[in-house]
């Protein structure tokens, strides 16, 4: 049972997400454009520096000789509007990982280590999914749907605690290294 106290929490959070994200700008998913803008170059390079790390030290000949012409391609969105969502075009050889997917499933990762570190459930990220996944923006008081740390009160400088930020990093690139292997997967069996 959930204890009052947490309760009220939420409640206090609820009330405070309606009157933060109003002024912001244009917002795609769950984030503001700008941020989205702003941390593109970081994630591709990420996402880059990993595959090449998986291709070169993980495949084999056989299979780095079949890859070696895919391609990774960095959409804002996912073309059907899916805020979580990776795919490949195996005749084409690109493996798509939307900007705001990525950053979705590395906040994910964050909220799991914070969750984890702090002794919470992580229930809460169950709710938060459930409710991007059966719920419209307009359901929700500010008529959009809160970036998941923000949404599931973890504190801006959640990362800052070095037990959260490598156990963070830990999840998410454990996550990433999962989405590139199963799409790159798609490429190489076609």
């Amino acid at each position: 049972m959930i204890a009052p106290r947490l309760l009220t929490v939420v409640a206090v959070w609820l009330i405070v997400l309606s009157f933060a994200s109003r002024g912001h700008g244009a917002v795609i998913g769950v984030y503001d454009a700008q941020k989205l803008v702003a941390e593109r170059g970081r994630l591709e390079t990420r996402i880059k520096d990993l595959w090449q790390v998986m291709y070169d030290r993980l495949l084999t000949p056989d299979e780095r000789a079949a890859l070696k012409y895919a391609r990774l391609a960095f959409p804002t969105l996912s073309p059907d509007g899916s805020l979580l969502n990776f795919y490949a075009d195996s005749q084409q050889g690109i493996v798509s990982l939307p900007i705001h997917s990525l950053l979705l499933l590395e906040d994910i990762g964050t909220a799991y280590a914070w969750l984890y570190d702090k002794s919470y459930s992580a229930i809460t990220i169950n709710e938060y999914a459930s409710m991007l996944k059966h719920r419209r923006p307009a359901d929700v008081p500010a008529g959009t749907f809160p970036p998941p740390l923000r949404g599931l009160g973890i504190p801006d400088n959640a990362l800052s605690d070095k037990r959260v930020n490598e156990l963070s990093l830990r999840f998410r690139n454990s996550a990433y290294a999962y989405v590139l292997a199963h799409e790159m997967g798609h490429i190489l069996n076609r």
